[in-house]
Formats: structure tokens, C-alpha cells, sequence
């Protein structure tokens, strides 16, 4: 047997810690390359692809009231950065008051109406689209894993209609997602549901089940949405059923009002790079330290006043960050957001 010399074995070990660097600074840049490719890919019907054309951070910042129970008393959390707007800063578009419209999936069933009711607009204005039901139909092609559309609406003429109104100038264009409450998702992968004590998925009111806020798998599948729909040419997501739901038959170990908040931080983190607003259809005065706007739905002028006391004093300036969506015309919302039905449809379902 050949034997090796000190000086060799000293070489060889050498040379072993050598190839050893070099392959785990190959491994560093090659993940770096991964994240930083991340901003460059752009989601469309028909699939995902590397566009170089779109920079990070081009773009503009832009609805609906929860109706269940959820957790109360929701305080930021402590290790969270809040930051304030400036009341004095100079206007921009990420900061101007919306006025504009609201597209329920009722309203889809005829794109060609919506898009005549936005195109009478002559100055700036909002559209905000339900992009997906409650139980995970999506109303436009989507391109993601497993997705599919509903059959409530024609997809391609939607997918077409969000075409149009993305390259309309001076309009802000809104998309209204439900976040934890996607019973397709839940169903396909049941470890990121809300589960009972024997181990089946909890269901609501409306026969839907719901996503766990602190898992991993949940909060990428949010955040493969808003990107696609980002690439789609929205300014604006809306995470509508962004909440806890209160039953006490939910198996839990976490702290329930923490997931939330917790969540809400990881998003608004982890879509850092993409030029689309987060906001929120939860008037929960702690959810402003990480979400652009609150927008509600279904109140009456009378609510008017308790919301903006709830509010007033975090998502500050008010006027610019609470939105209406309500086909009243009661003055008491004319200080704030306001979006109106864009075209008058009969009661539907969802």
C-alpha cells in the first residue's frame, strides 16, 4: 500500500478545505440568483415566465367588512416596526383619496357593461374586481398549481376585461382576494386547514373552509396570488377574510390574534419587492402598521362615525386610507374612500 507523506496529506487536506469553500460560495450565489430572479417573474394565463422589462417598485399603491365573528382586541405586536405617514408629505398616487367602483362576480357576468361604466370616467379613478370566490374558483384564468374557474362567469372575457382596465391610464386597479377562507386549497391540502378535535377540516356558516394564518404552505399560496395578479397589472390587492374565525370547536395550540398579526407582517415582507399595495377588508386598527387601506362594505351613514373613531387614530391620514364600497348616497360617506356598484345587477350567489 502506497503510503503518503506528511507534506502530501497536508496538501490534500488543503486542497479537500479548498473545493469545500468554493462549492458552498457556488451554493450562496446560486440562491442569491434565485431571489433576486424572483422579481422578475410574471404571472399570466398562461403560465409564469422571466420578463426583465418589468422594474421592481414601477407602479402605483389601492374593499368589504367581514361577516363573522373574529378575534377582538387585536394589539401590534410588540417587535413590529410601525410606520406613520406623514400628514405633510406631498400627495402621490400611492396616498390619494379613491373614488371609483366596485366589481362584484354578479357584475362579471357582463365585462362589456363594467368596462363602459369605467371608460364615462374622464379623470383619475379606482375599479376594484372580485378576482376569486370564497371556495376557490378563480374568475379569470389563473395559472397557478390546481387552480380553477368558476363557472359563474366567462374567464377569458374577464381575463380581457382586467387587460383593458390595467392599460387605462390614471386608473387604479383593485383586486378583491379572499385570503384564510378557500375551501378548494384546504380541501387539496388539508395539513394548512383549520381542523376540529377529531381531525376533520372546521367548516363555517356558508359551508367553507378556512386556512391557517401561521402556516408556511398557507401564507405562500397568498403570496403566489398577489404576485400573479401583480403581473396581471393590478396596483392593488385586497385580502378580504383576513381573520381568525372565533369558534371554539378550531383546534389552535397558537395565539390566535398574534397568527394574524404575524401574518400580516410576513406578507407585507416577503412582497416587499413587487409593485402591488396590500390592504385589507378588516377594520382592525392594529392590521395598519402592515396594510395599506381598510375597506368596508355592507355599513349604513350611521356606522360612519364609530368606524372612524375605531380607526382615526392608526391608520392616519383616515380620509386616505378608509374606503367604502356601498351603493348609498349618504354624505357621511363622502369624506372618505368611496367605490359604487359599476353596473346594477340582481341578488346572486358567490
Amino acid at each position: 500500500m502506497r503510503k503518503f507523506s506528511f507534506r502530501s496529506k497536508q496538501r490534500l487536506r488543503y486542497l479537500g478545505i479548498g473545493a469545500a469553500v468554493s462549492l458552498g460560495v457556488l451554493v450562496v450565489a446560486a440562491i442569491c440568483l434565485v431571489v433576486y430572479l424572483q422579481r422578475f417573474v410574471v404571472y399570466t394565463p398562461d403560465g409564469a415566465h422571466l420578463d426583465f422589462s418589468q422594474r421592481p417598485g414601477s407602479g402605483s399603491g389601492t374593499p368589504g367588512n367581514p361577516g363573522f365573528d373574529v378575534e377582538p382586541g387585536l394589539t401590534p405586536l410588540p417587535s413590529a416596526p410601525i410606520e406613520r405617514e406623514d400628514p405633510n408629505a406631498e400627495e402621490t398616487p400611492a396616498v390619494t383619496r379613491l373614488t371609483g367602483y366596485y366589481v362584484t362576480v354578479e357584475m362579471l357576468a357582463d365585462p362589456g357593461a363594467v368596462l363602459q361604466a369605467v371608460t364615462q370616467e374622464s379623470g383619475p379613478a379606482a375599479v376594484l374586481l372580485d378576482v376569486r370566490s370564497i371556495y376557490g374558483n378563480y374568475y379569470y384564468p389563473s395559472g397557478l398549481v390546481g387552480a380553477e374557474t368558476s363557472s359563474l362567469v366567462d374567464a377569458q372575457a374577464v381575463a380581457q376585461l382586467i387587460a383593458d382596465l390595467a392599460q387605462r391610464p390614471n386608473l387604479h386597479l383593485a383586486a378583491r382576494l379572499p385570503a384564510f377562507r378557500d375551501s378548494a386549497y384546504a380541501v387539496a391540502n388539508q395539513a394548512c386547514g383549520l381542523p376540529i378535535s377529531g381531525g376533520a377540516l372546521w367548516l363555517d356558516e356558508d359551508n367553507c373552509y378556512w386556512l391557517d394564518p401561521s402556516d408556511t404552505q398557507t401564507l405562500s399560496h397568498i403570496e403566489q396570488a398577489v404576485q400573479e395578479l401583480a403581473g396581471l397589472g393590478f396596483d392593488e390587492v385586497v385580502l378580504d377574510d383576513f381573520a381568525f374565525p372565533q369558534s371554539g370547536s378550531i383546534v389552535f395550540d397558537g395565539d390566535r390574534t398574534e397568527a394574524i398579526l404575524d401574518a400580516a407582517k410576513r406578507l407585507t415582507a416577503n412582497l416587499g419587492d413587487t409593485h402591488v399595495t396590500l390592504s385589507v377588508t378588516s377594520p382592525t386598527p392594529a392590521l395598519a402598521a402592515y396594510l395599506r387601506r381598510v375597506y368596508i362594505s355592507g355599513a349604513d351613514g350611521s356606522q360612519v362615525q364609530d368606524l372612524t373613531k375605531t380607526l382615526e387614530a392608526d391608520f392616519t391620514p383616515l380620509e386616505d386610507r378608509l374606503v367604502f364600497c356601498t351603493d348609498s348616497r349618504d354624505t357621511r360617506f363622502a369624506q372618505y374612500g368611496l367605490l359604487r356598484p359599476a353596473v346594477s345587477v340582481g341578488e346572486g350567489g358567490d
